[in-house]
């Protein structure tokens, strides 16, 4: 199994080699290490490489919502520079509307630049969509539709019209730890069956919503945790879990082009 998305660059570089440890032991081949700023992405590419011999582990970089305003001439051309490592392996971008983070005016043209940094890499779209912010992002997506070839939105927790909207886009979706939560997860839970096997991935969201039954004793996912997103995931989709581990990993395969034994 592969996870998804993974926000190592977001953890002490002191307790990587443990996590990584755990994650292969728990059965999870590889992940993908997901950069939001110029420096979170560069650090992405540093823990791809850091931990490439022993796990498969690769990187995404670009900007997110938080990091919007960064965004200039100087820190596009690091990411052009970045995503040309032999590592990377995917653009991340987003919209979300949550208080405290820079206006729409600041993110919508942040996100526009980075769709034409995947037309630029000819890379797959990660894509983030805050809380309320999953139709305005259907709308940028489908604006600039035709500068990127695959995509997929991380963490969806969205409408069924939301649902309808990102699959005729021809996205695939991925589901993190949130669907172990009947409260915070209600929604991908009832909408979970209606996402074709095909266009479905995991994820863990490290280090957000960490499933049941390690939420009752931490407040941080790591990918270890991935095999307990995939029973949920494989009980309320009513299927056998080792069939749909195979599925959702060649999945993960194809669109990001990693190279698993």
């Amino acid at each position: 199994m592969i996870d998804l998305y993974a926000g190592l660059a977001d953890l002490p570089h002191g307790e990587l080699p443990g996590i990584v440890a755990r994650a292969k032991e728990a059965g999870v081949d590889g992940a993908l290490v997901v950069g939001g700023s110029v420096e979170r992405s560069r650090r992405a590419i540093q823990i791809a490489e850091r931990f490439a011999v022993e796990w498969g582990v690769w990187a995404a970089v670009g900007i997110l919502p938080a990091a919007a305003g960064t965004l200039n001439e100087e820190t596009l051309t690091a990411l052009h520079r970045m995503g040309q490592a032999r590592r990377v392996r995917a653009v991340v971008a987003g919209l979300d509307v949550a208080p405290g983070l820079p206006p729409r005016r600041v993110q919508e043209p942040a996100f526009d630049a980075m769709l034409q940094l995947c037309q630029w890499l000819d890379l797959p779209l990660l894509l983030h969509a805050g809380e309320a912010s999953g139709a305005r992002l259907a709308e940028r997506v489908r604006a600039g539709r035709d500068l990127f070839s695959a995509g997929v939105l991380h963490d969806f927790n969205g409408t069924a019209v939301e649902l309808e909207a990102f699959l005729a886009l021809g996205l695939s979706l991925s589901v993190s730890g949130r669907v172990t939560d009947r409260r915070h997860g209600a929604r991908v839970r009832a909408l979970l069956p209606e996402i074709p096997v095909e266009r479905l991935l995991i994820e863990t969201n490290t280090p957000h919503h960490p499933p049941k039954p390690h939420r009752l004793c931490t407040h941080r996912s790591e990918p270890a945790f991935l095999p307990d997103v995939l029973k949920e995931v494989a009980h309320l989709r009513h299927v056998p879990a080792a069939p749909l581990a195979d599925a959702v990993t060649a999945n993960a395969r194809a669109i990001f082009g990693l190279d698993l034994p």
